[in-house]
C-alpha cells in the first residue's frame, strides 16, 4: 500500500466522521428549536382572551385556542382543528422520530436496505403532508381576503391538487432511484434531478398565494387611507409575507445543497427545512387567533368581519372602515 493510498483512506475516514457529527448536530438543533417554540407558545394557547367569544360558531376557534386547553377538544371536532394539531404537535413528534436516523451512524441499529427505504418513505410522507397542510391554511387566507370568492377557491384547490399529484408522482419515481447511506443513518446522498421539483412545485404555488395577497393589499390601500401598521389587515399580510419568505429561503438553500453538493452533506439542511415549515404553519394560525382575540366585536364592522371560525375575513365596504385602526387602540 502506497503512502498516497494511506493518505486517501485517512482523509475519507475523517470526512465521514465529520459528516456524521454534522448531521447529528444539525438534526438536534432543528428539533430543539421546534420544541422550544412549541413550549414558549403554550401560554398563548391556554391564555384567555380579553374579549368575549362571538356567538358565531367558528372552525378556527377550535384550532387556535382560547381559554383552557380543554376547550379545543370540547368543541365540535372540525378538520381545521386537526390541521393545527398535525402541524404543531404531530410535526414535532414526526421530525423528532427522524433523530433515530441521526443515531444510526455506522448502522449500529442494524438497519437493512428495506428498513432504510421505509424510513425514507416516512420522511417523504412527513415532508409532503406538512407542506400540503400549511398550504391549505394559506389558501384559506386568500379565500377570505377575496370575499370568499368560490371561483378563486376552486382554481386554487385545483392548483393544490395538481401540486399534490406532482409530489406523489415524484416521490414514487425518485425514492426507488435514490442512493442512501446506511453508514450515515439512512440519509439520502443522491437523488434524481427530478426530485428538485418536489420543492419547486410548492414554492410556485406559495408564490401565487403571496402575489394574490399583495395584490389585494394594494387594492385596499387605494380605497382606504386608514390602513395602519397595527391594523388587522396589515398583520394578515405581514404574516403571509414572513411565512412565504422564510419557507422560500430555507427551500432554496435545501435545493442548492442537493443540486451543487456532491458529498454526503447534500441533505444537511433537510431537517431544518421540515422544522421551518411546521414552525411557520403553526405561527400563521396562532397569529390569526391573536389578531382575533385582541379586537372586540365593536371594532370589526361588516366591512372587515374577522370571525376566526370559518376563517371569514370578508372585505366589502372597505373604504374608510374603522376596522383598519390598531387592534391595540380598541
Amino acid at each position: 500500500m502506497t503512502t498516497e493510498q494511506i493518505f486517501t483512506i485517512d482523509t475519507s475516514v475523517i470526512d465521514h466522521a465529520r459528516a456524521v457529527q454534522l448531521f447529528r448536530w444539525v438534526g438536534v438543533s432543528a428539533i430543539s428549536f421546534l420544541v422550544w417554540d412549541t413550549i414558549i407558545n403554550i401560554g398563548d394557547e391556554v391564555r384567555k382572551s380579553s374579549f368575549p367569544l362571538r356567538k358565531k360558531k367558528s372552525y378556527l376557534l377550535t384550532v387556535l385556542p382560547i381559554g383552557k386547553v380543554e376547550l379545543i377538544w370540547s368543541q365540535p371536532k372540525t378538520w381545521i382543528c386537526w390541521v393545527y394539531a398535525y402541524v404543531r404537535y404531530f410535526g414535532v413528534a414526526g421530525i423528532a422520530s427522524l433523530l433515530i436516523l441521526n443515531s444510526n451512524e455506522h448502522n449500529r441499529l442494524g438497519f437493512s436496505h428495506g428498513i432504510c427505504l421505509g424510513w425514507i418513505i416516512w420522511e417523504a410522507f412527513l415532508t409532503h403532508s406538512l407542506l400540503i397542510f400549511v398550504e391549505v391554511v394559506l389558501l384559506l387566507r386568500i379565500y377570505v381576503l377575496y370575499d370568499k370568492n368560490n371561483v378563486l377557491l376552486w382554481i386554487l384547490l385545483a392548483l393544490l391538487t395538481i401540486e399534490t399529484l406532482i409530489l406523489l408522482g415524484i416521490a414514487a419515481y425518485s425514492i426507488p432511484r435514490s442512493i442512501f447511506s446506511l453508514e450515515l443513518g439512512c440519509v439520502v446522498i443522491s437523488a434524481p434531478p427530478l426530485n428538485l421539483v418536489a420543492w419547486l412545485a410548492p414554492m410556485s404555488f406559495q408564490t401565487i398565494l403571496f402575489m394574490l395577497t399583495t395584490y389585494r393589499l394594494f387594492n385596499v390601500m387605494k380605497e382606504s387611507r386608514t390602513l395602519g401598521m397595527q391594523s388587522a389587515l396589515f398583520a394578515f399580510l405581514r404574516d403571509g409575507l414572513w411565512a412565504y419568505t422564510v419557507i422560500l429561503v430555507v427551500t432554496i438553500l435545501n435545493v442548492l445543497m442537493f443540486r451543487f453538493q456532491d458529498t454526503p452533506l447534500a441533505p444537511l439542511l433537510f431537517k431544518w427545512a421540515l422544522c421551518i415549515v411546521a414552525f411557520t404553519g403553526a405561527h400563521v394560525m396562532l397569529n390569526m387567533r391573536r389578531i382575533y382575540a385582541r379586537i372586540p366585536d365593536t371594532s370589526i364592522p361588516t366591512g372587515l368581519l374577522t370571525t376566526a371560525g370559518d376563517i371569514e375575513f370578508c372585505m366589502s365596504d372597505l373604504s374608510g372602515s374603522s376596522a383598519y385602526r390598531s387592534a391595540d387602540e380598541s
